[in-house]
């Protein structure tokens, strides 16, 4: 297997603080997190990042930036336009930069997908054949977030060779959708989750299943389709079946 470090610290000159073009609610141009594609990069190590593909905010770069470049090898590890970025911002300092390397459309599995075997997955996901997933590879194939998808990544990269590997490659598909719960029928799902038995799911008992808990309230109201405040079989086996085929 190829190895290659995912995270690399390096330290650029004192540049200061970084500015905005705007000012704007927690998620807009003032967020103290930045997200978005590279557009330019100066002489003087400032970046400028798209941010929610509407703010341009510009980046001055500090001896204490951490830079970590997610699952790329050595050779592509710089600051360039195209980038995809994660900025953390504290006190008008850049903490930390997170790079990835630009990932194309996402790609799918094949029709079949939810019933191959992790070593299947990864052998189809695995384009440059070198035992592990990069970040490209995952994001296309498997986990597509540019919010959460570099935090991913450098998490389940417990080795830190820049691959997710076979024995990392479990504890990523636990946390997807599309493969957590294709384990079991939708119908499985519903009884794990009716604790009284009485045939439809409450919120509380809807959490319990639900993919994102955070959330679980304003998706319990959608899938409650006749508005009954309970979701029975039919709404259940649907909002499963969604999660399943978002692997296409």
């Amino acid at each position: 297997m190829k190895k290659f470090s995912c995270v690399l610290l390096i330290c650029i000159g004192n540049l200061g603080a970084y500015g905005a073009k705007s000012k704007s609610n927690s998620k807009g141009s003032d967020s103290p997190l930045v997200i978005g594609p590279i557009i330019s990069v100066s002489a003087t190590n400032t970046v400028t990042i798209l941010h929610g593909g509407e703010f341009e905010r510009k980046l001055n770069l500090s001896k204490d930036t951490e830079i970590v470049f997610v699952g790329m090898p050595a050779a592509s590890r710089s600051l360039k336009v195209g980038y995809g970025a994660k900025a953390s911002i504290k006190n008008g300092t850049v903490r930390s930069l997170k790079l990835t390397l630009p990932v194309k459309d996402s790609a799918s599995l094949g029709p079949d997908c939810t019933k191959l075997s992790i070593a299947q997955v990864l052998a189809k996901a695995d384009g440059n054949a070198d035992g592990g997933l990069d970040y490209v590879e995952m994001s296309r194939w498997i986990y597509h977030s540019p919010k959460h998808g570099p935090d991913t990544f450098l998490k389940t990269d417990k080795n830190k060779d820049g691959l997710v590997g076979p024995k990392e490659l479990p504890k990523l598909l636990a946390g997807v959708s599309w493969w957590k719960y294709s384990r079991k029928s939708s119908g499985e799902w519903f009884r794990e989750a009716d604790a009284n038995g009485n045939g439809v799911l409450d919120l509380k008992e809807f959490t319990t299943i639900a993919a994102g808990k955070n959330h679980a309230e304003n998706v319990f109201k959608r899938t409650d389709k006749n508005k009954d405040g309970s979701l029975d079989l039919k709404e259940a086996e649907k909002y499963v079946d969604q999660l399943i085929g978002s692997a296409h």
